[in-house]
């Protein structure tokens, strides 16, 4: 979906373009003629929701701002109803501002991307002159609201560097997930202002885990992916643990990077696991881990450099295997019979970054 820019003003029109192809073939997709386009608020919820017709897998369209809407980070949403069935979309995130030439250069950013109840939030400011001079040991207030309704207020001085640690803690009964951070600062007799949308969960949290070999295996070291997401399906930094089915603690488990991380573990024959969120907080759902199979291969990637990409694998039961790089159904390198006699050892394959390139142009 292509729009003609992501920063508009209350009451602009939101021109795009959206594609519709086979993944495979990128030629147009038959699925379905109809294309649903949803424009929801920074509050979750869907202001517009549109219907075009696709004609040769192109559709076209508009969605028109109102002109007191609201600023704020805003996003379009994407799809074919046969998608639905998967939960699968396309996603942009748009800003509606008012242009006013700011008198500072002001950013906002919060330390995680979930927070919950009782949970400590941490932002970070950074405060620079329009000259990129940093305001050193600058006085500003902040406020913090829950559905429209302020319950902190606080004062806080940057650096030397014009930096500074916003700090609060949510109340233990949270009901809303629509919160606001507001920072204002005096600056050459005016007041300037910088706001962000507090990226709070209540109990809804998507957690899915892939293996990287495509299942976990007993006796083998198994590296586990995750991901989460919040109720609007975006991305939430969690903190959590393994259990094994008698309750017993297997592993801790941090997202690193936009809701996403890895762990290993050593799966045991005949023990299911669960994951148990522990941050944020409140979070009552148990997530199952994928099945582990008594035999089988895992493999994750070992290493890049200029010339390879190297895999390490382990197999359990299987003699032989073969190593394949491929995608949208192309074979693009083949490496087989990997392990004959190598069997409950772990071997190690080598694709061509050439290829693994050509490959991902494809």
């Amino acid at each position: 979906m292509h729009l003609d820019r992501t920063f508009f003003k209350p009451g602009e029109a939101i021109w795009f373009k959206a594609y519709v192809r086979d993944a495979n073939t990128l030629l147009p997709s038959q699925k379905s003629n109809i294309l649903y386009v949803e424009f929801i608020a920074p509050n979750g919820n869907t202001d517009k929701k549109i219907r075009l017709f696709v004609t040769d897998g192109v559709a076209a369209g508009d969605i028109q701002l109102h002109p007191d809407a609201l600023g704020g980070r805003y996003k379009t949403k994407a799809y074919i109803n046969w998608q639905r069935n998967f939960g699968e979309h396309f996603e942009r995130d748009i800003t509606v501002q008012a242009s006013i030439l700011p008198n500072l250069r002001m950013q906002l950013d919060f330390q995680r991307k979930a927070y919950g109840a009782s949970d400590e939030v941490i932002a970070n400011l950074e405060l620079k002159s329009l000259e990129n001079k940093p305001l050193k040991k600058h006085p500003f207030d902040y406020t913090v609201s829950l559905d429209g309704q302020q319950i902190f207020k606080k004062k806080g001085e940057t650096n030397t560097k014009g930096k500074a640690e916003v700090t609060f803690s949510l109340p233990k009964n949270l009901t809303t997930n629509d919160g606001l951070l507001n920072i204002l600062i005096s600056w050459n007799g005016q007041t300037e202002s910088i706001a962000r949308a507090i990226p709070i969960v209540l109990n809804k949290i998507d957690l899915q885990f892939m293996p990287e070999g495509g299942n976990m295996i007993v006796g083998l070291p198994n590296r586990i992916a995750f991901k989460a997401l919040n109720e609007f399906g975006k991305p939430a930094d969690v903190v959590g643990q393994i259990l094994d089915n008698n309750g017993q603690f297997v592993v801790n488990f941090k997202s690193y990077h936009q809701g996403m991380g890895a762990l290993d573990f050593e799966a045991k024959e005949g023990v299911t696991y669960v994951a148990k969120i522990t941050k944020p907080t409140g979070i009552p759902t148990t997530y199952d881990l994928p099945k582990v199979f008594s035999e089988g291969v895992n493999l994750k990637v070992e290493s890049i450099n200029k010339e390879f990409l190297t895999v390490k694998f382990n197999s359990k039961g299987i003699e032989n295997a073969d190593l394949v790089l491929h995608n949208a159904g192309e074979v693009f390198f083949m490496l087989e019979k990997l392990f004959l006699k190598r069997i409950n050892s772990p071997a190690f394959g080598k694709f061509p970054l050439k290829m693994c390139e050509q490959a991902l142009l494809n």
